[in-house]
């Protein structure tokens, strides 16, 4: 599973935490790392670190099951190799996490240890995201998130995740193993004096210094031993941390020892360092006769930590939605608190100008008016930069400041740092800029700083973008990008709101091309989507700028006029009927189209939904009348209960009100439950339950047979996905019923993989139920969409058989795994002898080619006993199970059918 932005921060804070309560005993935390990580995606996780030796050891681990953990523990447990000569180490030379797949384990093979080879084997692990825990560039462990799926269940997300949590675990254990070794200076405080890496004072009571080794106080702070001499040491100490100091070193004049402290002190050359402080007492000392204070640097670990702590508060404001400008604000301020003397900004490239905007930090004082031709210069400027690097460019010389160079100059701008700022396909989304009043190079925590800032500033346009992206979506159709029907309506809501509070009233006008059908089956679907974009340009281009025109599905469009009068609402139809009759020309052919058009005016106490209904009546009034028609609505009209359930219909094929029953099949040769049938449901607010024959039609004839379809298909993989690990429905075989416009539509199958791979459901869980009119009338067609489902792993069954009019020739030459008696064969049984021959017929004829038969309807017993006898395989009908809910169907699934077994050598499986 890919989890959410808000799983990932909540994942990193626990760890951050679990870390921080085990101080420098890290070692006992891991298994709770790995437990998080497997909570969160469900998949094992495991930590190897390396030890002094460069050796790999299993160091922590976790798994759903207590098998699959067991097997991991006991296969790595002891079992030890180089790093360098690790299959880690060859498929992650660059030190980045990376997928694990077939191929680079196929390269990696001569690395391989085959008790690891024995272990995936075992477990079915084919894939998976390994990441290096890496610290100042060393390698200090790996973290491998195993996984049993496919790849395509893993992005970009999960890579930057599993990064994420490698970089916080190896900072946390270096941290730790930084504050053991710590700790164990105090005993060792002899050896310190002589070593030149920490800096070491001997002070008076007063804290005057009197002796300073050589080397660690120069390398650390910058001063020379003989400036120190005669100084008082707090007169280094930062003014906030004075209270700090004293008050420790009142206590290292006492008894014990001065507890170790953190303190800032002051560099030579400007700014501060953190020092982890210790002090020993030895004024009664004849050797040494002072206070014994040393100092460690540690304020790399320091920054990295506020690095840290600053990185996790930006992507908490990620994961809530905070808006885009203030979480770039955020990282404009966590750059300026690591960057000294600098002022950090952020422009974003403007997609409609394509122009450098400034958009976080401050944008006056020191910075120039950059006027947008020279802004368009910039982002060509920041799109040549390398993607991983800071440039630094002064205005004196930089070829890219000659349109501002005279004006930067005078704002005192000596030199900027510029880092690009990009998405991971390398789009340039803008650049994070610090200008600052001298010239040089960045240091190595002003790099981080503002490496990190760039990265973060990325992650928070990207799902800014993406959030802006989804919204469009969710209102805005996907062929035309015009307003959808949920939009239109809530538009139309708001309009009549406004007429009840003393505003002209709205108008609604519904349109309905002409001979449209003749397009997609002379041109093609893609031709057919071509030419409602174009039309949908031009109906935008004749309204008027208030106007809203959508589309509501198929071939209908809507226009909202709002305030306006009976005649402007028929001025504004004539213009778009005009548009839609001149002649298209579209990849060189002619189309030639017409609209009905019924429009509708909005009156008191009437509701958007009644006004949407009226227009609707108008327009199939308008249509009856002939093509290129425009009708009115007026009182006289009946609201035909037809096109009311229309309406309703694509209401709640919108609202996703469409509901999937499942029906019970018994394998008749086992007496076991071989799967279900999933039949979609409609529960009408006002009829209560519609018969499929019905609104199954309907949405046929209203054009919206594969949204019917997409809904039934995404609440099925939900259903699935909930039954993965379910022991009664994690092998029952779905069926799922397929139209032939489904087959038809070239979207069909790209959706279908869609919903597979975000549900995680194994598309071998299907039997696609195609009915035998389609199979045989739209035979080449129908082909080639089975063939592109047959590669997703789903099976096919033929419905409906016996309706038709096949051939054996065609039945050998289907794809088929199985068919299903059309329901009439099985009323006849009893009744009519030939209808028992014709099914004894069919069976011989289906067990000839491979198939297995289920003979739908059984309502009685007489009838169950005689399919059994002609041989049939597999049953399904009021009998055995009505259409249930998923619930209830599973709990009838998990009793046994009651069905006696017959066993034959003619029965073939299915």
């Amino acid at each position: 599973m890919t989890p959410r932005a808000g799983d990932e921060a909540r994942l990193i804070a626990a760890v951050l935490q679990a870390f921080e309560e085990a101080g420098s005993e890290y070692e006992r935390v891991l298994d709770l790392v790995c437990q998080l990580g497997c909570e969160l995606t469900g998949d094992p996780w495991v930590i190897r670190l390396v030890d002094d030796a460069g050796m790999l050891h299993l160091a922590g681990s976790a798994a759903v099951d207590v098998e699959t953990l067991a097997d991991i523990r006991q296969t790595l447990t002891g079992l030890t190799m180089p790093y360098e000569r690790s299959r880690v180490a060859s498929v992650t030379p660059e030190g980045a996490p990376v997928l694990i797949t077939p191929e680079n384990l196929a390269a990696s093979s001569h690395t391989a240890q085959p008790a690891i080879v024995a272990l995936a084997e075992r477990r079915g692990f084919v894939g998976g995201l390994v990441a290096p825990m890496r610290v100042r560039g060393r390698v200090i462990g790996v973290l491998w998130w195993p996984c049993r799926y496919h790849l395509g269940e893993h992005d970009e997300d999960d890579l930057r995740l599993i990064a994420t949590v490698a970089d916080r675990c190896a900072l946390a254990i270096d941290n730790a193993r930084l504050v053991r070794n710590l700790e164990s200076e105090r005993n060792r405080h002899a050896a310190l004096l002589a070593q030149v890496s920490d800096a070491v004072a001997v002070v008076d009571a007063d804290g005057t210094i009197r002796h300073v080794t050589a080397g660690g106080v120069t390398r650390i702070l910058g001063w020379l031993p003989e400036e120190l001499l005669g100084l008082n040491m707090f007169e280094l100490v930062h003014r906030k941390d004075h209270a700090l100091a004293l008050e420790g070193f009142v206590h290292a004049l006492g008894p014990d020892d001065m507890p170790p402290l953190v303190l800032r002190a002051r560099h030579r050359e400007g700014g501060w360092r953190h020092l982890y402080v210790s002090a020993q007492n030895l004024l009664d000392d004849d050797v040494v006769g002072g206070v014994v204070v040393t100092a460690h640097d540690v304020t790399q670990q320091v920054l990295a930590n506020a690095l840290l702590n600053d990185e996790n508060e930006i992507l908490e404001r990620v994961a809530t939605g905070a808006p885009l400008t203030d979480t770039l604000d955020a990282v404009c301020r966590m750059i300026d608190g690591h960057v000294r003397h600098g002022v950090s900004t952020i422009w974003l490239v403007d997609d409609e100008s394509h122009v450098l905007v400034p958009t976080a930090g401050p944008n006056a004082g020191p910075l120039p008016n950059i006027e947008p031709e020279h802004s368009r210069r910039g982002v060509d400027f920041v799109q040549l930069l390398p993607p991983d690097e800071i440039s630094v460019s002064t205005p004196a010389t930089g070829p890219e400041w000659e349109p501002w160079r005279e004006q930067a100059i005078a704002s005192g701008i000596g030199c900027s740092w510029t880092r690009p700022i990009r998405d991971a396909q390398d789009l340039v989304y803008g650049a994070v800029i610090l200008y600052r009043s001298d010239e040089r190079e960045p240091t190595e925590t002003e790099r981080t700083a503002i490496e990190l800032g760039a990265r973060l500033a990325a992650v928070a346009v990207h799902r800014a973008r993406d959030a802006d992206q989804l919204a469009h979506a969710a209102t805005h159709d996907t062929v035309t990008n015009l307003p959808n029907r949920r939009l239109f309506l809530e538009r139309l809501r708001q309009a009549v709101a406004r007429q009840e509070r003393g505003a002209a009233a709205p108008s609604v006008l519904f349109l309905d091309l002409d001979r449209f059908k003749q397009v997609n089956d002379r041109a093609g679907h893609a031709a057919g989507d071509e030419v409602l974009r174009l039309l949908g340009a031009r109906l935008q281009a004749v309204v008027r700028p208030t106007d809203v025109v959508a589309r509501f599905g198929g071939d209908e469009f809507a226009v909202l006029c709002d305030e306006t009068t009976d005649d402007e609402a028929i001025s504004v139809s004539e213009r778009l009927l005009a548009a839609i009759c001149e002649p298209l020309e579209l990849a060189g052919r002619r189309h030639h189209l017409s609209a009905s058009i019924g429009i509708a005016t909005g009156r008191s106490n009437v509701s958007h939904d009644a006004l949407v209904r009226r227009a609707d009546v108008a327009m199939y009034r308008a249509k009856a009348l002939g093509s290129g028609g425009i009708v009115s609505f007026t009182s006289g009209m009946a609201e035909s209960p037809r096109a009311d359930l229309e309406h309703d219909l694509r209401r709640a094929i919108e609202a996703d009100e469409i509901f999937v029953h499942y029906q019970p099949i018994v394998d008749l040769r086992t007496a076991r439950w071989s799967g279900v049938e999933a039949l979609a449901r409609w529960r009408h607010p006002e009829q209560g339950w519609v018969p499929p024959t019905v609104f199954v039609t309907l949405a046929e004839e209203i054009g919206m047979a594969v949204r019917l379809g997409d809904s039934v298909l995404t609440r099925v993989c939900r259903d699935a996905a909930r039954w993965a690990h379910d022991p009664v429905m994690r092998h029952q075989g779905l069926g799922i019923n397929v139209s032939g416009r489904q087959l038809a539509d070239p979207r069909f199958v790209g959706s279908v993989q869609r919903q597979l791979q975000e549900s995680g459901v194994a598309g071998n869980r299907f039997i696609v139920e195609l009915t035998e009119t389609t199979m045989m009338e739209e035979f080449e067609s129908a082909m080639a969409s089975v063939t592109a489902l047959r590669s997703l792993g789903m099976s096919l069954a033929i419905d409906d058989f016996g309706t038709g009019h096949s051939t054996l020739a065609r039945l050998r030459q289907f794809p088929a795994v199985g068919l299903k008696l059309d329901r009439s064969f099985i009323v006849e049984l009893g009744e009519d002898e030939r209808s028992a021959d014709i099914v004894a017929a069919v069976v011989q004829l289906a067990h000839a080619v491979g198939m297995a038969v289920c003979a739908e309807g059984v309502e009685t017993r007489e009838q169950l006993a005689m399919v059994q006898r002609l041989g049939v395989d597999l049953a399904q009908g009021f009998l055995l199970g009505r259409p249930l809910p998923p619930d209830e169907v599973r709990e009838l699934l998990a009793r046994p059918p009651a069905v006696q077994p017959i066993l034959t050598m003619e029965h073939l499986p299915l």
